[in-house]
């Protein structure tokens, strides 16, 4: 059986060193390159985002932070102003930073924002996101997932609500299918890789948490906790040194 020691040192957002220890050795430091993307989890307060960036959204060296969970009274203002009735479910601010702390508003390719549905919310077709710019606030093309997500995309970061309007919007739909994502597929993105070996080093390091469904798709060993051991098997497959998890 192999154990669940090692070592994770991050490098960038999109590359960590590890080193693991199985049974009675320890491998040679090595590499974990996400090459056709990436995810980020972000907490702030009562928010928890996905922002899931395609291969060479951005250039290296950037990661998402959340400036801000407080609308001002002027913003909340326009929004109420523009959608008569409605509720402000979440508000946030996002920026890119680099880790020289420089910034960039515009991505060479849209990224995902995924942000959990709060569990008061009755009709998730109410559900919209607003961008606010420099016109005001923007309607959003959004989707309610099937896996309890609500999520858009976006080519550039700034001011956003989720809010509950008071009809169903015409600019919202929903997943009617739950879409099927295999054994190791931990960030749903139909692949299985070593950006999946990643996360589940992160929740073994209690960096991040996979629950639920995640968690069933990063236990590739099959014994109810997710460590080295499975992180490992991910590897091994996506290099097609395996072909399925026994």
């Amino acid at each position: 059986m192999l154990s669940s020691s090692f070592l994770l040192t991050p490098l960038k957002p999109d590359q960590t060193i590890c080193r693991l220890r199985l049974n009675d050795a320890v491998t040679d430091p090595f590499t974990i390159t996400i090459s056709d993307g990436r995810v980020e989890h972000l907490y702030e307060q009562n928010i928890y985002l996905e922002v899931i960036y395609p291969k060479d959204a951005v250039p290296d060296g950037y990661h998402v932070q959340i400036d801000n969970v407080t609308p001002d009274e002027a913003d909340k203002a326009a929004i109420l102003s523009a959608y008569p009735n409605a509720k402000i479910c979440h508000f946030y601010e996002l920026s890119m930073v680099h880790e020289n702390r420089s910034k960039i508003t515009d991505f060479n390719k849209p990224v995902t924002i995924r942000l959990q549905i709060p569990a008061y919310v009755d009709n998730p077709k109410k559900l919209t996101f607003v961008y606010f710019g420099e016109k005001g606030p923007e309607t959003l093309k959004t989707t309610i997932c099937t896996d309890g997500y609500v999520e858009y995309q976006i080519g550039h970061f700034s001011k956003y609500f989720l809010i509950e309007t008071e009809n169903e919007n015409p600019t919202t739909t929903v997943q009617t299918e739950n879409p099927v994502y295999p054994l190791g597929d931990v960030n749903v993105d139909k692949a299985i890789n070593a950006s999946d070996a990643l996360l589940n080093l992160r929740h073994a390091v209690k960096e991040i948490t996979l629950e639920g469904d995640a968690f069933t798709r990063g236990d590739v060993t099959f014994d109810q906790s997710i460590n080295a051991s499975d992180a490992l098997q991910i590897l091994r497959y996506a290099v097609k040194e395996i072909s399925d998890f026994k």
